[in-house]
């Protein structure tokens, strides 16, 4: 192994040291070799897989959570349009309002000057 190349994990240090006992191991046969790669390559296929299902079950929360926050996002959009349009509306009451109001005074305005 060079300087220059990443440190290797535990994982990978554990599995290292077990192939060379295992290779090195004088008592064993090829074949109880071949049969204890066998072994350890399925149980990393296990993991592999539980690994990817793992993933698919965080993808799966995570694309649960966008639907949540989009539908979250579209009501408050919805309420701030709503809030708005009341906004606007009750303005346009207290125009109304103040338009009558001046409606009435010149009314009274009239009636004043034509007594």
């Amino acid at each position: 192994m060079s300087s220059s190349s990443a440190p290797l994990s535990p994982s990978i240090q554990q599995l290292s040291f077990e192939l060379m006992s295992v290779l090195q191991d004088g008592r064993k046969s090829p074949l109880e070799q071949k049969q204890w790669m066998r072994n350890r390559s399925i149980q990393l296929e296990e993991q592999r897989v539980n690994y990817q299902c793992q993933a698919f079950e965080l993808e799966k929360q995570h694309m649960k959570w966008v639907k949540f926050s989009w539908k979250k996002e579209r009501e408050m959009e919805r309420m701030k349009l709503n809030n708005e349009r009341m906004r606007l509306e009750n303005e346009r009451m207290v125009l109304l309002l103040r338009q009558k109001e001046l409606e009435i005074l010149d009314l009274h305005r009239q009636q004043r000057s034509s007594s």
